[in-house]
């Protein structure tokens, strides 16, 4: 191991330039208002005193933004960031010492007599368990993913987001793609063949990393990239939840599996979000621009909506500034009051189920999960067309599943 893997980078809580910076300002500024008459005696000029008042506030105005540049410096260095994509293989290394079978050379006696404990005996009430029958049917169970072609039409666009006819497709300087079907694929153990095999799991969108464009006055923007995210675990956590890329493996044009769409150089702002564990993307909005005769229409705003995947209730989103909001916005502020651009949805409606013992009909959330996109390298995102709606079921066995 050599010293650079040795090094371990440690940083200080962002209280202690916070409380110092406090104390130094407040303890400068008391300084330089008992001096005042010192220094004014020493120039001995008018213009001096009028614009000393002047010179304390400039300097303790510096004295405050030092102060609170470097506490938010410290501040977000301690915020752990997103799980990246798996980076490249090293090279190999070199090869090590060969290990010798030694049986000549004297061993060290090693070993020590421990005395074998005595405990107390004790005894055990079973009678509870004379009536009780082990269930290993239910402990077999495993959650389930099923899907749904029924997206709610919450506007004349349908399922689609963005421009329904791009010119892009006409125009070799910005040209675009169409990507169809792209879902969740995980590489999964085939238990009778002991290969791994990607197999499409159904699982739903639950966050988004995306670049983007505005304008001072958030009047224009563009969406330059889109990528979506999901949650890696099989069973899905109240609590806590493992963050993924979306994998394309399906893309022969991008080796790296990564299903970025857009331009593939970052341009702009960087955002990222994520919804609560154990909840999901089901509604998304937008506005977008129609073709002009230089440039097509692309998506000028996009805004998601999270619900809990089981009771069907909104959930919060932790934006940039660590606020708790109720939809997250990016680019021009979505509604369909602006009439500068062309306003679209795209919503999950609820299903209903029926239990198997009673009978009773149960309502399943549905969330997003299956998508086409119009994209190109220049042109940005122009369109996002959504097949799928997928339904939790954590006890497959209760429900009829259709």
């Amino acid at each position: 191991m050599d010293d650079e893997s040795k090094k371990i980078q440690k940083f200080i809580s962002w209280r202690i330039p916070f409380v110092t910076g406090i104390l130094l300002t407040f303890a400068l500024l008391f300084l330089l208002v008992n001096l005042k008459g010192y220094f004014i005696g020493m120039i001995n000029n008018n213009l001096f005193n009028d614009f000393y008042p002047v010179f304390v506030m400039l300097i303790v105005l510096n004295c405050a933004l030092a102060t609170y540049t470097i506490t938010g410096y410290y501040y977000r260095i301690e915020k752990p960031g997103m799980k990246g994509a798996t980076g490249n293989f090293g090279p190999r290394g070199d090869r090590g010492e060969d290990k010798l079978c030694d049986i000549t050379s004297p061993k060290i006696k090693r070993f020590k007599l421990k005395k074998v404990p005595n405990p107390e005996k004790y005894a055990v009430d079973v009678s509870v368990l004379e009536n009780a029958t082990l269930d290993l049917d239910n402990a077999r169970i495993i959650p389930q993913w099923t899907t749904s072609n029924k997206l709610g039409k919450t506007n004349v666009s349908g399922n689609v987001i963005g421009v329904r006819k791009s010119k892009c497709f006409n125009n070799e300087k910005k040209k675009c793609t169409l990507k169809k079907n792209i879902g969740v694929k995980e590489t999964i153990l085939n238990e009778e063949t002991g290969e791994n095999e990607v197999k499409s799991t159904l699982k739903p969108f639950n966050g988004a990393i995306l670049n983007y464009s505005k304008n001072n006055s958030g009047s224009d923007a563009d969406i330059h990239t889109l990528q979506f995210t999901y949650d890696k675990n099989i069973n899905v956590n109240k609590k806590s939840h493992e963050i993924e890329l979306l994998d394309n493996f399906d893309n022969p044009d991008n080796p790296s599996g990564e299903s970025k769409h857009g331009l593939q150089t970052n341009k702009g702002i960087g955002a990222d979000f994520s919804c609560p564990p154990h909840s999901a993307i089901y509604k998304i909005e937008a506005l977008h621009s129609k073709d002009t005769k230089n440039k097509p229409g692309s998506i000028k705003g996009i805004k998601f909506h999270c619900r809990d995947i089981t009771s069907g209730e909104n959930r919060r989103i932790l934006d940039g500034q660590n606020n708790q909001v109720n939809e997250i916005n990016y680019g021009v502020e979505v509604t369909p009051e602006n009439k500068a651009y062309s306003y679209s949805s795209v919503e999950c409606p609820n299903i209903t189920r029926k239990l198997y013992d009673s009978g009773k009909e149960v309502r399943i959330p549905g969330v997003l999960s299956n998508y086409d996109i119009v994209s190109g390298d220049k042109s940005g995102i122009q369109a996002i067309k959504f097949n799928h709606c997928s339904y939790y079921h954590k006890n497959p066995n209760e429900f009829k599943l259709e």
